[in-house]
């Protein structure tokens, strides 16, 4: 039972690292990840201010249009088109997806220039590294080191999820819950499931119920190389196993979402790694590094690692926004 609580109290359900490798400075970090986590890749090289003043402007309202944006997409409870909007109110003219970024060069001048895996380059007077530390490592070893070494010693680790719909006079159990978690002791193929209907509104119609279940994690990545179709038979055999779930019930639908490398595991030392990154990239004039990787990998975690990146290019610019002194109430 002790074991059981211990890895329920540290790992939750997808938590960064388990078991005596966890850094238990940690537990003051917020692990919950809330909606279709993992949004992936981000890089923003910001362009150079001709005026301060201007720039501050800017800045505010473009805060205050995300903001606005945000609560507009609120009420939906859907990550996705909360995005999509703020994409919108940024532009998407400015932004390139579906491209690597391959290095970053910082030039006498000290700005930047941004080589893509197409060819082409973008030049920036500062540029925020959101990437995964594993992912940020080649890009920052050219300008520093101690930094890459740092982030190259941050372990990741692979999972997948398999939301599966069924009809709900089939599904038999109870669904007046969130999910289950599934320890480590128990030896289990799904480290846990989410009722994904029940937990969110507007995830299925009157009648029918998604469930989602989770597999991979640090002590499982030999299931990832299961095919999607084999993943899903797996997550439902252990959903009758676990839930009780009907053995007569058959998915109306299914699918799989593997995410590479995308669980950043907080090991021992791990505190002392990002204070170093932290560190010395305030000494490196227009970077800064943001993500899941360092100080939290939920939803609302990596809002505050951008936004304290963001600040730290503000301030080398002489902007001081005034939020930036407020300190919010938490609701997490």
């Amino acid at each position: 039972m002790l074991e059981l609580r211990r890895q329920r109290t540290i790992a939750g359900d997808r938590g960064p690292a388990v078991g005596q490798d966890l850094d238990v400075r940690l537990a003051e970090i917020d692990h919950r990840l809330d909606g279709e986590e993992h949004a992936g890749l981000q890089r923003h090289a910001l362009a150079g201010p001709a005026d301060m003043d201007d720039v501050r402007l800017v800045v505010e309202h473009a805060a205050e249009a995300v903001a606005a944006e945000v609560a507009h997409h609120a009420h939906a409870l859907r990550l996705h088109e909360t995005l999509d909007g703020m994409a919108d109110v940024a532009g998407r003219e400015h932004m390139h997806t579906g491209k690597a970024v391959t290095s970053l060069h910082r030039k006498r001048d000290g700005t930047w220039n941004v080589q893509l895996s197409d060819g082409s380059t973008i030049d920036g007077d500062a540029v925020i590294v959101a990437t995964e530390s594993w992912a940020a490592e080649p890009l920052v070893r050219p300008h520093d080191e101690a930094i890459a070494e740092a982030l190259a010693s941050i372990p990741a680790s692979s999972s997948a999820t398999s939301s599966i719909a069924f009809n709900e006079n089939e599904v038999g159990f109870d669904l007046n819950a969130f999910g289950v978690l599934c320890p480590l002791i128990e030896g289990r193929a799904l480290m846990a499931a989410t009722y994904s209907s029940t937990k969110w509104p507007g995830r299925a119609p009157a009648g029918k119920v998604l469930l989602r279940g989770f597999v991979g994690g640090p002590h499982n990545q030999e299931v990832l190389k299961r095919s999607d179709k084999e993943l899903v038979r797996i997550v439902i055999d252990e959903f009758r196993d676990i839930l009780g779930l009907n053995p007569f019930a058959e998915p109306l639908f299914s699918r799989v979402f593997r995410w590479h490398l995308g669980m950043p595991q907080y090991t021992l030392g791990h505190l002392d790694r990002v204070a170093l990154i932290e560190d010395r990239c305030a000494n490196i004039p227009g970077l800064a590094i943001a993500g899941g990787s360092y100080r939290g990998v939920g939803v609302p975690n990596c809002i505050e690692s951008g936004e304290r990146a963001v600040s730290k290019i503000l301030g080398e610019w002489g902007i001081d926004l005034a939020e930036d002194h407020t300190e919010e109430k938490r609701y997490f």
